[in-house]
C-alpha cells in the first residue's frame, strides 16, 4: 500500500498535507490550535543521506547566540529514527534555549 502511495506522489503537493498532518497530529495524541500551520511544508524520503559516517555530537547542529539551528538524518543515522532523533535534540536545544531566557 505504502509504496503504491508513494510511487504516486512522487512530488507533494499542498493538497496532500492537510491529511498527512492530521493523521500525525492524531497519531501523537497533539490537538492543532486554532491557528493554521505557518509553514507545512514536506519531501519524500529519497532526499535521505545514505550514510552517516559519525553522528554530530548532539545530533544536530544549535548555535544558541543567534537561534539557528539545522538537524536532519545526516545529523544522527540515515534512516527515519535518525532524523527523528536529530529533530527531538534540536528542539530540546531550543526549549532549553528559552527556558534559560525566561529564567533571567
Amino acid at each position: 500500500m505504502r509504496e503504491r502511495y508513494s510511487s504516486k506522489h512522487l512530488s507533494p503537493t499542498a493538497p496532500l498535507y492537510s491529511p498527512c498532518l492530521n493523521s500525525f497530529c492524531t497519531w501523537c495524541k497533539i490537538l492543532m490550535a486554532a491557528q493554521d500551520p505557518i509553514v507545512l511544508k514536506g519531501h519524500r524520503w529519497g532526499a535521505c543521506f545514505p550514510r552517516v559516517s559519525e553522528p554530530l555530537p548532539g545530533h544536530c547542529l544549535f548555535d544558541p547566540s543567534s537561534g539557528l539551528g539545522v538537524c536532519g538524518d545526516w545529523c544522527a543515522a540515515a534512516s527515519a529514527e535518525g532524523a527523528f532523533l536529530s529533530g527531538s535534540s534540536l528542539a530540546n536545544a531550543i526549549l532549553k534555549l528559552h527556558e534559560k531566557g525566561s529564567k533571567m
